[in-house]
């Protein structure tokens, strides 16, 4: 086949969905590392647990901060180019990761970041142009279910691995997937790259529109804005689960850290079901209103129990909670972008796309800082989870306003 004709070939979207969550899987994993590694980190690196989760901010605000100045970039490179950016970001923070000299860890949560960056804005665009439109929402939400794999991988290997081998080859470990990714991008790369003749170096790829498109497109329409509005306030209590949890256990409860781990791949396997199972019944049977309904209000219960049970030294009760913590914490986020991308207007899908990860990512970087001051305030670690409890509660309220609104 000529350069031409595959240039034009469009390809099929199954291939399509496929690349994405694998890129997306494994740009996760290095999201999810210092979590899961964190106890080790705090053992082999002397590293405290305000560290672990400035360091995990730090990713999200790199993630987040390219997303909101890198739309233009993202048209500039064409899909698989910006797949394969965010790739080769995430291994060189894994190199950088490896050495304990003080600041660096910094820098390398922030290229872990970078790496997350492409796999919402350049992921939701492509599934939205070939995916089939009477079953997005499944489609999507199997696209957002890469993420929970990614943390379930994250939570199953790395923390066994550094165990038996060591915190090095725990984090070589987790730059396999990254190999994967790009190895999986080639046979797209051809039909995906991109083909409008623009310079990669186009003066367009840094302007006031990029940097307020995204967020001006998802709160300028009412019908958009209680979309990301729960999701900032569902993602900045997950965010604490996320981040803390494996910590939690280990250091404050006495439970080992590869159980902590275990409980951590069973929070992201609920996850991975979640938006599968919810995704399913926003095509099928409920409407997405409602699936975000049963979200906030199951994660305020879930939140709520976790300190109860975890008190207790029942490894298995909050082995359990964190499964169904997952359904209804992070289950919903499929469904939310396949409405956001469908109410959009068709020539603003990338600010769309970038805007809901903006504001989602937002409630990710906040949850992680306003914790440990939570810790402070309340005196315990498990009064700081129940203070978390009010915040989807406010969603609720948003919610209904919502729907008076539309």
């Amino acid at each position: 086949m000529s350069e031409t004709a595959s240039d034009h070939s469009e390809p099929d979207w199954r291939l399509v969905l496929l690349t994405v969550c694998i890129a997306h899987c494994a740009a996760t994993i290095l999201m999810r590392l210092v979590p899961v590694l964190g106890p080790e980190l705090i053992v082999s690196y002397n590293w405290t647990p305000e560290l672990v989760g400035q360091v995990s901010t730090i990713a999200n605000i790199g993630s987040v901060g390219f997303v909101l100045i890198g739309a233009g970039v993202f048209r500039a490179l064409g899909p698989a180019r910006g797949l394969l950016l965010g790739l080769c970001s995430g291994f060189i923070g894994l190199l950088v990761m490896t050495s304990p000299v003080a600041g660096l860890p910094l820098v390398a949560g922030m290229l872990l970041g970078f790496s997350h960056a492409p796999s919402h804005p350049v992921g939701n665009d492509l599934l939205h142009n070939h995916a089939p439109s009477g079953h997005r929402s499944l489609i999507f939400s199997v696209k957002l279910s890469a993420p929970a794999m990614g943390g379930v991988l994250a939570g199953l290997t790395l923390p066994a691995i550094a165990n038996a081998f060591g915190l090095h080859v725990a984090l070589a470990a987790a730059g396999v997937p990254l190999i994967l990714g790009a190895i999986a991008l080639m046979p797209l790369y051809p039909q995906l790259r991109k083909a409008d003749g623009r310079s990669l170096l186009s003066k367009d790829m840094f302007n006031a529109r990029n940097l307020s498109g995204p967020l001006y497109t998802v709160l300028s329409d009412h019908r958009l804005r209680y979309l990301t509005s729960t999701g900032f306030f569902l993602s900045l209590v997950h965010s604490a689960w996320l981040v803390y949890l494996p910590t939690y256990l280990s250091i404050e409860v006495g439970v080992a850290p590869v159980v902590s781990g275990y409980i951590f791949a069973l929070l992201q396997a609920g996850s991975f079901f979640g938006r599968i199972l919810l995704g399913w019944g926003a095509d099928r049977r409920l409407s997405p209103r409602l699936i975000l309904f049963c979200a906030l209000t199951g994660t305020a219960a879930t939140t709520y129990l976790l300190p109860v049970l975890a008190s207790s030294g029942d490894a298995t009760s909050v082995a359990i909670l964190a499964l169904i913590a997952g359904v209804v914490a992070a289950g919903w986020s499929g469904v939310q972008v396949a409405e956001v991308m469908r109410r959009a207007p068709p020539d603003r899908l990338i600010d769309a796309a970038s805007g809901v990860m903006v504001t989602t990512g937002l409630g990710v970087i906040i949850g992680p800082l306003i914790f440990p001051l939570l810790i402070t305030w309340t005196g315990s670690w498990e009064k700081a989870f129940m203070s978390m409890v009010p915040f989807p509660l406010i969603a609720l309220l948003m919610l209904a306003r919502g729907r008076d609104a539309a």
